[in-house]
């Protein structure tokens, strides 16, 4: 027998903007911005104790773990433009931890750092723009380019 837990790194997390109505949803564990243990479901110590409650009572943890992407374009902690370009703003996300991060979509105000408007950037998991693809949209899953 078992259980399958959350990822538990680090993710997005907003106090003000709900995705189709619903503020933070499930999926927003699967928004990571570093892999600290500091997520949704507690903090490192906490999901310690869950492992080890678990295992007394031969329950078995499945972690779901995220390492393939960070979180994506627009979900950055800055203020944004809307959509349209003009200069209305609403606020940023936070992360469910301490780490900062940016991203590149929207963005209204540049990076106190390097000076631009950021690009992928996750100091918290030591990423920065030249660790991600360019920022180019996917128009074809069969096109390599």
């Amino acid at each position: 027998m078992g259980v399958k837990i959350f990822p538990v790194m680090e993710s997005v997390w907003s106090n003000e903007w709900p995705q189709s109505g619903e503020l933070n949803p499930w999926w927003y564990y699967y928004q990571p911005v570093s892999y600290n243990l500091t997520g949704r479901g507690g903090t490192r110590e906490q999901l310690r104790s869950l492992i080890k409650t678990c295992r007394a009572a031969g329950v078995r943890v499945y972690a779901d773990a995220v390492i393939n992407h960070m979180s994506g374009g627009g979900n950055d902690i800055l203020n944004h433009r809307n959509g349209s370009g003009s200069c209305s703003k609403w606020a940023g996300k936070t992360s469910t931890g301490t780490s900062p991060y940016f991203t590149h979509d929207w963005t209204y105000e540049y990076n106190e750092n390097t000076g631009l408007i950021p690009g992928l950037e996750f100091p918290g998991a030591a990423y920065n723009t030249m660790d991600f693809h360019c920022e180019r949209s996917l128009n074809s899953w069969n096109d390599p380019f």
